[in-house]
């Protein structure tokens, strides 16, 4: 995932456009794993793949190259820190919350939640790529 959206964002030229796209992507794969994935063990393996591949190259275009356009030239560096420090956070809260989530409303609770944090990151990222392209911003 890392390297297509960063191949797909050299041709494009537009590192929001392709986060934003594999953010749908991640909200479909989902989505998917739901309602089919569950089915079978391999389909359930396809699909978890395909969410590590539509979440990781959003995750590297907004630490990186993100990191580097928010910033200036000299203020990067604490601009990536600023960004994977909060990006931190995630792993820290989603532990105890899916745990949480499981045991008192069961594995479909989980799999909403899921479907929740995608649909609301696709939003976001549709409304950051709305944003930039109103102000004619190329990123």
């Amino acid at each position: 995932g890392v390297v297509a959206a960063g191949f797909w964002s050299d041709r494009v030229r537009s590192r929001v456009k392709v986060i934003f796209y594999m953010t749908v992507g991640l909200s479909l794969a989902t989505i998917a794993t739901w309602w089919i994935g569950l089915s079978s063990a391999t389909s359930f393996v396809v699909f978890l793949g395909l969410i590590g591949f539509t979440a990781m190259g959003p995750d590297s275009l907004l630490s990186g190259a993100g990191a580097m356009d928010v910033g200036s030239r000299k203020r990067a560096l604490a601009a990536a820190g600023i960004i994977n420090g909060l990006g931190a956070i995630g792993p820290i809260v989603q532990e105890p919350v899916i745990g949480w989530v499981k045991t008192t409303s069961g594995v479909a609770a989980v799999f909403v939640l899921l479907i929740l944090v995608t649909v609301a990151a696709t939003i976001g990222t549709g409304l950051l790529w709305w944003r930039t392209h109103r102000r004619g911003l190329s990123l």
